[in-house]
């Protein structure tokens, strides 16, 4: 169910390369062993429009998912993703807007030492980032709550991973498991990124 079958003829929107893209700078020489639909998505892309297919849990989990804006349950979805990227004094962060079948849901991203922080609401999120030929892997190493750094029986556990779809795709699924509520949300599916030639 997470991994449709797709036969994608959407286009992605390019910018001038970014070769101090957020993803490169954390990943530093890791981030030439990426597929290259990966290294455009992470560096030289402001939007992508692919399909997606989006999962909750149980009943808790349901409710839970509907007061914190995340997209509906359902097969198939149009999904469209816009990146803008900004560097401010040396500090790259990127403004992730999604858009689940017409629901969005907005993330912050930046660098803090080697790992990529990314913010929903009063949440912020630390991962270490693993790239090779293969894909990319979040790791979800630590979680903040209003500032405060939360215990990992309270954390939630997070799966995010991305791999290369012919020349022209990405693949992509994460799962987010929370404690006491078990599976919150898992969505997957694929994104075109084009090809610059």
């Amino acid at each position: 169910m997470m991994q449709p079958a797709l036969a994608l003829r959407l286009h992605g929107s390019w910018r001038t390369a970014q070769p101090n893209s957020l993803y490169a700078s954390i990943l530093g020489r890791r981030f030439r062993s990426l597929h290259a639909a990966i290294r455009r998505l992470h560096g030289e892309l402001e939007a992508v429009r692919g399909i997606c297919a989006v999962a909750h849990g149980n009943l808790a989990a349901r409710v839970l998912a509907r007061l914190l804006g995340l997209p509906r349950a359902g097969e198939r979805q149009a999904l469209y993703v816009a990146f803008d990227r900004f560097n401010t004094a040396g500090r790259l962060r990127e403004h992730w807007h999604r858009d689940f079948a017409g629901q969005r849901l907005s993330t912050w991203q930046w660098q803090e030492g080697d790992a990529l922080c990314e913010r929903f609401g009063p949440l912020v999120l630390r991962f270490r980032l693993h790239a090779d030929p293969v894909g990319l892997r979040h790791e979800l190493t630590a979680c903040r709550l209003f500032g405060v750094r939360l215990p990992r029986w309270l954390s939630p556990v997070i799966e995010g991973t991305e791999w290369p779809v012919g020349r022209q795709g990405v693949g992509f699924r994460v799962r987010v498991v929370l404690p006491l509520v078990g599976l919150l949300i898992a969505y997957g599916g694929q994104v075109f990124v084009g090809d610059p030639d």
